[in-house]
């Protein structure tokens, strides 16, 4: 694991939401949640060319439980 990549209170976020939605749902949960992630990365990195920067998870937690519990997962 890359060093600082994920903190305890991501974890702790984490393992509430295994707990609030079950652990097949976590799965589909985390998968959706890297992919958002993934994607404002992508964008953020686009615009500001040559940037280090680092993106805190816990909102795209939010974005991901919302969407999950929108679709009738949980």
């Amino acid at each position: 694991m890359i060093p600082g990549s994920v903190g305890g209170g991501d974890i702790k976020l984490m393992s509430v939401v295994g707990v609030a939605i079950g652990w097949q749902e976590s799965l589909l949960f985390f998968c959706l949640m890297l992919a958002i992630a993934g994607l404002c990365a992508v964008i953020g990195m686009l615009v500001k060319k040559n940037c280090k920067m680092k993106i805190p998870l816990a909102p795209f937690f939010l974005i991901s439980q919302l969407s999950l519990l929108s679709l009738g997962f949980g």
